[in-house]
């Protein structure tokens, strides 16, 4: 049974041909369920439709703007996909035969399956969390920044990429340019932080707020 869908990003190199429309461009389908790719073209041929096929019957379409330079192709997800990845999330290090007794397939099964969503770009990765209160940084913040008219967001993302206490950094629509949560030992350590970003990487002003609890996980 064909459920909820997960975008996933494909290199596409060049605009297709229109002359090209409704061509089979491959099966796309990670779990053998039978799904392929049309391409069809509209207009003058840079705006493009993938269309899922799970038989004869299209399940998902997709239409993606002129100028991209990737395309997305929809992955269809059945339940025991979702199971996986709800496992893989909570633990991503769990054995084979320990996901495979959770799920109720063979461990070859299992790890098949895991395989296919980490080939279609469901699975990104797998990282560890290190928790900054072991090391010693128990003051979280989540500051919003708003850069200087013209300034170089390169040498601004080189900063963040480079400044230990920034954990996560996300860009915005609105009044603030970019979202930041960053954990400090204390309060003299998140001043450096802040002094450091609009002395070295163009930040106007920044608005800051204590984190004072996360919901248990």
């Amino acid at each position: 049974m064909l459920a909820r869908a997960c975008a996933v990003a494909a290199s596409s190199p060049s605009p297709p041909d229109p002359g090209e429309s409704g061509r089979e461009v491959g099966r796309v389908g990670p779990f053998g369920l039978g799904q392929r790719a049309r391409l069809d073209c509209v207009g003058d041929g840079f705006d493009v439709h993938y269309t899922i096929f799970h038989g004869s019957t299209p399940t998902v379409a997709r239409n993606f703007a002129p100028t991209s330079v990737s395309t997305v192709i929809t992955v269809a997800l059945d339940d025991i996909d979702r199971e996986i990845l709800a496992h893989l999330h909570r633990d991503g290090r769990v054995s084979w035969q320990d996901l495979a007794r959770r799920i109720g397939l063979s461990p070859t099964a299992t790890a098949e399956r895991v395989r296919r969503l980490e080939r279609s770009g469901v699975i990104a990765g797998y990282k560890a969390i290190v928790d900054p209160v072991a090391l010693g940084r128990s003051l979280e913040c989540l500051v919003d920044v708003r850069l200087l008219p013209g300034a170089d967001r390169d040498v601004f993302l080189e900063f963040v990429a480079g400044c230990d206490e920034i954990t996560d950094a996300v860009h915005l629509t609105g009044r603030s340019d970019y979202a930041l949560t960053v954990h400090c030992v204390g309060t003299a350590d998140l001043d450096r932080v802040l002094v450091a970003m609009k002395a070295e990487a163009g930040v106007a002003d920044s608005e800051t707020r204590v984190v004072l609890g996360r919901p248990a996980s």
